[in-house]
């Protein structure tokens, strides 16, 4: 475990659970290594630079060309599983992006100016291949809704990176980058 992830749980939330803090400590390494960036604030860091009590971002980088970027990590695991009906993991695969895409632009706005942030990501971390099948299809049908209005702009510094991982030992399946990458 990185020195980024190990700050991460050292400053995690009272009353996050165990599985929470090890997914955002488990994020920062693995985004940390993708794009070559490393955490300037953990969350309860960030709380401190807030605006409002809204929505909040997990943690923040630096990437090695100077860009900020403000992350919200998720988890879309055994609640999957609970949907019933036709449809079901879509309807909630819809709630999750929409929830998780709308916090992450009312976050941003609501980050004074230290920590303010160039770009955002939205880590969902998924328990099968179907969950992030699901996801997917949202966020690109979500981006296409927002391209017809006018909060375009608020929603293309945000990117989405779905990651199908093993819960049991969080062992790394697959990533995916939607919309775009930071070169």
């Amino acid at each position: 475990m990185s020195k980024d992830a190990a700050k991460v749980l050292d400053t995690h939330r009272k009353g996050l659970a165990v599985s929470a803090n090890l997914s955002e400590a488990v994020s920062v390494d693995v985004l940390g290594k993708v794009l070559g960036a490393r955490l300037t604030h953990a969350e309860k860091e960030l709380d401190k630079v807030t605006l409002s009590s809204s929505s909040k971002l997990d943690y923040r980088l630096k990437h090695k060309n100077g860009m900020a970027i403000g992350v919200s990590v998720t988890r879309a695991a055994h609640t999957f599983q609970d949907i019933k009906g036709p449809n079901g993991c879509l309807r909630l695969a819809r709630y999750i992006v929409q929830k998780k895409m709308n916090g992450v632009v009312k976050a941003l706005a609501s980050l004074e100016k230290p920590a303010s942030c160039d770009a955002a990501i939205v880590h969902i971390w998924c328990a099968s291949q179907t969950i992030a099948s699901a996801l997917q299809a949202e966020v690109d049908s979500f981006l296409c809704q927002k391209s017809d209005t006018a909060t375009t702009n608020h929603f293309n510094n945000v990117k989405v990176v779905l990651t199908v991982a093993d819960f049991g030992d969080v062992a790394i399946g697959h990533s995916y980058l939607f919309s775009g990458a930071y070169k």
